[in-house]
């Protein structure tokens, strides 16, 4: 989805399992301020038919085939760790870079407590053989409230379920990457956001990244903010999601 305008950029990158929808509940107050690029990832919602590789660099390349030329990039979960690797990649494309319950390693590992186990992820994995069923209870690990759960289905099932080989592979590429050396090229401002109450990515890993590009880059701008609710907590705390954001993007609301 994209809303047209002379205004600053802004991309939108939605995690694993959903589509480009999940952001329709806060585009509308998004759209007041900037031109808003809510893109699929390959594989899912409108871009279901994908058929390349799923390495990151692939899957760079095409979201950036179809976004604008310079933006303020926000990325959620695996569109975080997408979002990451563009500005890794082609720092001259993004502007800024808000990163949503995302995390630089998915997995646990011998130097990497906050990951998670294989046990978990193996159940999620075949949890999806039912999409539908799968999607719910994937959803229920997000947040605890049910009007945002409801919510959340209804609006991922505005596009056709992704692909199992889509879901597969995405899934896999968030298992094998691990950008925390990566970052030492970053050097735009940064927003790290945390829900307080994430059952998937530990805020101990948000906050470990917020750290690690604070001190790599100390002439930028680094903001936390802590949000209540889990890892959904852009639509569970909407408000005040919107509000740190602006604050960050330096948005004059009077």
């Amino acid at each position: 989805m994209s809303v047209s305008g002379s205004r600053q950029s802004l991309v939108l990158l939605h995690g694993w399992g959903v589509n480009s929808h999940i952001w329709d509940p806060v585009i509308p107050f998004l759209s007041e301020h900037f031109e808003v690029h809510a893109l699929d990832l390959p594989g899912y919602g409108h871009d279901r038919e994908y058929n390349g590789d799923y390495s990151l660099k692939e899957v760079s390349e095409r979201i950036l085939a179809k976004a604008p030329e310079r933006a303020i990039w926000v990325g959620w979960s695996l569109g975080g760790t997408i979002s990451l690797s563009i500005a890794i990649r082609h720092p001259e494309r993004v502007e800024k870079l808000s990163l949503i319950a995302s995390t630089p390693r998915f997995m646990r590992d011998s130097d990497w407590s906050w990951g998670m186990e294989v046990e978990p992820l193996q159940k999620l994995r075949e949890s999806f053989d039912d999409y539908e069923q799968g999607l719910k209870r994937f959803l229920m690990l997000q947040t605890s409230d049910r009007s945002v759960l409801r919510t959340a289905i209804n609006l991922v099932g505005r596009c056709e379920k992704a692909s199992p080989r889509n879901l597969q592979l995405s899934l896999q590429a968030l298992v094998e990457t691990d950008l925390r050396k990566a970052i030492s090229g970053i050097k735009m401002d940064t927003q790290h956001v945390i829900g307080e109450k994430d059952r998937l990515v530990a805020p101990e890993a948000s906050r470990f990244l917020h750290e690690q590009m604070k001190s790599l880059s100390p002439g930028t701008k680094h903001q936390l903010c802590q949000l209540a609710g889990g890892h959904l907590c852009f639509l569970e705390t909407a408000g005040e999601w919107l509000a740190d954001f602006y604050d960050f993007a330096g948005v004059n609301r009077q």
